[in-house]
Formats: structure tokens, C-alpha cells, sequence
């Protein structure tokens, strides 16, 4: 991985675009896909940006009581504040966005903000999407790679259809190694052979760091309490991972005396969870539900929002029966949640286990009282899921769609969250589009247009709009 941790420090010409943000009078949104730099252009205007009459603070992440301690302790100084992933601290991030000497740049992968966006006034922010490299940014860190790095000639995307690259295909075009995930694979196949419990420590840190927490002594003294003699052997553990994971010190600390553990970035944890073997990673994502109490975890209302999500559970469990049975046991364990039956629902349909799927989805909605958008949402993919390639010409299965379509349309007329519902309404729409291309799906396209449009004027900083609303441009 030498070569794309050697070119980090390149600063991009969004660095200084957001700098200059800084001194308006608005506070800053900052948004990019994985890999895309957001921590390493946060640590670059931290350092690099002047603010000499005030104070500079960076948090990952900031709960209710340092936030209102913040306000209090700087209430006569200019403070600038950068907080990583900030949508985990939504209610903190509005109410430091209201306090007139401080001004706020809060970091964030595009899809996380989305599910938050429409808490927020867009007019009140200054929005920077950093996941495209200009033509000049390409260049100047292919310049600056070592000869013996790179490749022999500057690699780009070519094709029209795609977007500029990010920092992530730069990598991969320009860059001569070995590939990260095959680093990380050949590392764990290594600790497997060697230590199992090692390996099964870097996938349980990584795992829990996929959840936005990070790992407490505690919860892997519980995880590991069955294999080892006494509490010594955490710390051992820990030393001989000394490379890959780092004592965590933030805002998701709950007792100062126990330590916390989290891998080298979210990118080295969500790779590591890529290339880990399916056995390894549903073993260690079961034994983490049987042995960690949830009183264990810090900050459990974090944690369970992506502990069970369904796509890193089609990986842990390729078989259904099992899958099924792990998220029957995440129920009971999650006090009877319905988002867990909604997740297991998901799950079930992308196995094509759509009477399950929809037992569950149901279930979900009854608990709820219908009343929970997402989940209708969710009812809504299942549903057109369920019959968008059925080869039955029978006229209900076009029923069922239109009855798909129409729950979405409710969602967005009703639910805040407008933009979650009117992507998934337009991916919908193309796919109905290329079945059944009459009156009723241009009727779709067209109302799918309209709502991506009237989403796209509040929400500037979303690619995804624009893109789906050239494809639909070439449906009609």
C-alpha cells in the first residue's frame, strides 16, 4: 500500500475552493464516496488553514453534553470545528451551526447524508463534493507518484458515460502494486494459519469500526472470554496487531478507564471485511452477537443502525436457512426491533426467498403501524423485486409493480426524506420501462424527472440525480 498512502498528501484544488469557504458567512458541508480523501483533506485544512484569532478543534463524531460544553467554554471565541461523519451527530452538528463564532465543517460519505439531508436547510451551507478529481488534480498527483511507482503513462476514464475519476480509480489505474485487497486477503489467510484468535480480533475491530464504534476492552474480553485464560491476552492481542489497530480516544468513549480499539481507517476495515473468507466473518459476526452484552457496546443506538445490514449479511451468510436463523436470533437479541425484520426481509429477498420476505416485511409494518417510511420503502423493493423479471404474463404481476410504484409515491409525497424515495422511484421506473414501454411507464419516467429535478434544486451536492436523470433522458 506504499504508493497510495504516499500520495495523500497531495493537496487537491478542493482544498483551497473549501478554504475560501470557510471565511463566508456560511458553514460547510463536505461530501465524497469511499476512498475519496475526506479524512485527509480534513487533516489538510486543519493544519494548513490560518486561524490565528481562535481555536481549531476536530472531532469524529460529538455527543450532546460536548457540545453544550463547547458552546459554553467559547462563547467569546472564534472556534473553527471539523467533525468526521457528522450525520452520527446530526442533532450536535445543527445546534453548533446556530452559534454565530463558530464556524462548523462537518465531513460525510454522500449516501449517509442523504438518509439525513432534509433535517438540514441547504441554503445555510456551503456544499463541496469531493469524489471527482479535476483533470488538473489527476495530473499533479500523477506527477508527484515516484517513478517506480507508477505506471509507465497517466491512465484516465476515457468513456463519457462514466464519471471523472476518484482518488479510488486513480489508484487502480495508475498506481503499480499489488492490489490492496489482495494484501489484506494474503494477511489473513496468514494470521488464520497462524493465530486464529488474531485474525478473528482484526475482523470483530473491523466489523464493529464498520458500525461507526469503536471496539471496548470489554466487549472483546466478553467476545473472547471462552478462549482465553485471563484478561492479559487482550493486550497481547492488541500489541501483536500494533499495524493495523489503533487505541481509539473520541467522543464515543463511555468510561475513561477501559481502553478502546479501532482498525487504521474505515477503508482498511471495510476492505478487510471484503476479502475476509465467509466463514471467518459470519463466525466472528454470530460469536460477536452470542457473547457481546448490547449494555457492552457504546453508543448501541450507533452500533445497531449497520451491525445487521443485509449486505454484509449476504456475504456472512450465502445460506438463507442460516442467514434466516441469525436474524431470528438479532430479533430477540435487538428487543424485538422492527428495522431488524426489515433488514432480514431485505436479506431474504435478495436470495429470492420472497415469501419469507414478505411475512417479515409485513410483520415490520404491523409492529409499526404503517407508520415508519423507510420500511414501506423496503415493502415497496420487495414487492417490485419480487415480480419485475417474473416471466408469468399473467395481468397481476403488472399489478403488483403499479402497486410498488404507487407506495413510493406516497412515500414521497408524505416523508421528508423526499430524495431517498425518488432515486429508488427512478431506478424503479427504468427498470419498468424496459418491460413494459408504453403510456403508463413514460407516465413514470416523466414523474420520476419531475421529482429528481425538483430534488436536484435541494440537494446540489447528489451526482446520483444528475446521472439518473440523463438515463431517463434516453428512455423517452
Amino acid at each position: 500500500m506504499v504508493g497510495y498512502f504516499q500520495f495523500t498528501n497531495f493537496i487537491t484544488s478542493y482544498f483551497s475552493k473549501i478554504q475560501n469557504n470557510i471565511f463566508s458567512d456560511k458553514n460547510n458541508i463536505i461530501l465524497g464516496g469511499p476512498v475519496t480523501g475526506k479524512t485527509t483533506l480534513l487533516m489538510q485544512l486543519a493544519a494548513f488553514t490560518d486561524f490565528n484569532d481562535g481555536v481549531k478543534l476536530i472531532f469524529n463524531n460529538i455527543n450532546n453534553h460536548k457540545t453544550d460544553l463547547l458552546i459554553n467554554i467559547f462563547k467569546d471565541t472564534k472556534v473553527l470545528i471539523f467533525i468526521d461523519n457528522f450525520s452520527d451527530s446530526i442533532e450536535s452538528f445543527k445546534k453548533l451551526s446556530k452559534i454565530k463564532n463558530f464556524t462548523i465543517l462537518g465531513f460525510e460519505r454522500g449516501h449517509n447524508y442523504g438518509i439525513i439531508s432534509h433535517l438540514l436547510d441547504e441554503k445555510e451551507y456551503n456544499y463541496t463534493n469531493i469524489t471527482k478529481l479535476s483533470d488538473l488534480d489527476i495530473q499533479g498527483i500523477y506527477d508527484q507518484l515516484p517513478l517506480d511507482q507508477r505506471k509507465s503513462r497517466l491512465i484516465r476514464e476515457t468513456n463519457g458515460a462514466y464519471d471523472k475519476d476518484s482518488i479510488f480509480e486513480f489508484i487502480s489505474r495508475n498506481v503499480k502494486y499489488s492490489s490492496i485487497d489482495k494484501r489484506y486477503e494474503d494477511l489473513i489467510k496468514e494470521l488464520t494459519e497462524k493465530n486464529i484468535l488474531l485474525a478473528e480480533f482484526l475482523i470483530l475491530c473491523s466489523y464493529v469500526h464498520y458500525t461507526r464504534t469503536p471496539l471496548s476492552f470489554d466487549m472483546a474480553y466478553s467476545y473472547f472470554s471462552d478462549d482465553i485464560d485471563s484478561f492479559d491476552e487482550i493486550f497481547y492481542m492488541r500489541d501483536d496487531l500494533k499495524d493495523l489497530i489503533k487505541d481509539y480516544s473520541g467522543d464515543l468513549m463511555i468510561e475513561e478507564d477501559q481502553d478502546y480499539y479501532y482498525p487504521r481507517s474505515i477503508f482498511s476495515a471495510e476492505t478487510i471485511l471484503k476479502v475476509a473468507s465467509k466463514e471467518l466473518l459470519r463466525d466472528v459476526i454470530k460469536k460477536a452477537l452470542y457473547q457481546i452484552a448490547s449494555t457492552q457496546i457504546p453508543f448501541y443506538n450507533i452500533y445497531r443502525k449497520s451491525a445487521y445490514d443485509k449486505n454484509l449479511m449476504l456475504k456472512a451468510f450465502p445460506n438463507w436457512e442460516e442467514g434466516k436463523e441469525f436474524y431470528e436470533d438479532v430479533y430477540e437479541y435487538d428487543f424485538k426491533n422492527p428495522y431488524v425484520l426489515q433488514q432480514g426481509a431485505l436479506y431474504l429477498a435478495q436470495k429470492k426467498k420472497y415469501t419469507e420476505a414478505f411475512h417479515w416485511i409485513d410483520k415490520a409494518i404491523t409492529q409499526t403501524n404503517n407508520k415508519y417510511f423507510s420500511i414501506r420503502n423496503s415493502h415497496a423493493i420487495i414487492l417490485f423485486d419480487a415480480n419485475i423479471n417474473s416471466k408469468d404474463e399473467n395481468p397481476e404481476v403488472r399489478n403488483q409493480l403499479d402497486n410498488s410504484m404507487e407506495i413510493l409515491e406516497k412515500c414521497i409525497t408524505n416523508d421528508k426524506r423526499k430524495l431517498f424515495h425518488a432515486i429508488r422511484y427512478a431506478e424503479q421506473s427504468k427498470e419498468y420501462s424496459k418491460r413494459y414501454f408504453d403510456e403508463k411507464s413514460k407516465k413514470y419516467i416523466e414523474k420520476s424527472k419531475i421529482w429528481l429535478k425538483e430534488e436536484q434544486k435541494n440537494n446540489s451536492w447528489n451526482f446520483e440525480i444528475l446521472n439518473l436523470l440523463k438515463e431517463l433522458d434516453n428512455l423517452v
